[in-house]
């Protein structure tokens, strides 16, 4: 399945919710759905916010992710995989476009993201080094791990 980006619009908003739907319990707490819908209604115009789809059937979105300023360095924000589409390759190929978008606007800069216990280790496979936990940062059993990216010259940096 080859999978395809482009910018967020509000027409996305439905579906980009139902993503963040599937993730609850294990990857997001259900108290950060307002936090996500917020980010939709009022910070994505001030970040590079994507949506992917599968070549095959653009109208069905199965992630959304960007990265913009936050704390004066650069985060990855709100990325998220449908998890019927979880293992299947979706969340390497949104970091992959992420990481190329920031490369592209932004040049070869430190990338961070707040991301949870459950995720860290595709980050780290990823050449993400962890920076700091806070137990419970995010809601219960929902740690808030920071990591940090930095090594450009990784192998699989040059697909991006």
């Amino acid at each position: 399945m080859k999978i395809m980006s482009r910018p967020y619009c509000a027409q996305d908003k439905v579906q980009c919710l139902a993503i963040f739907e599937t993730n609850i319990g294990l990857y997001f707490a259900k108290n950060e759905l307002q936090d996500f819908e917020n980010f939709l209604a009022s910070e994505v115009s001030n970040n590079c916010y994507l949506v992917f789809y599968s070549e095959d059937k653009p109208e069905r979105l199965l992630a959304c992710g960007g990265f913009g300023e936050l704390e004066q360095q650069v985060f990855l924000r709100w990325g998220m995989v449908d998890q019927r589409r979880h293992k299947q390759g979706v969340g390497t190929q949104l970091l992959l476009h992420r990481l190329n978008a920031v490369r592209h606007q932004l040049g070869l800069t430190n990338v961070i993201i707040d991301t949870s216990q459950h995720v860290q280790g595709f980050y780290e496979k990823n050449g993400f080094k962890q920076i700091s936990v806070i137990k419970d940062g995010f809601a219960p059993n929902i740690d808030k791990v920071r990591m940090q990216f930095s090594d450009w010259d990784q192998e699989f940096t040059k697909t991006v």
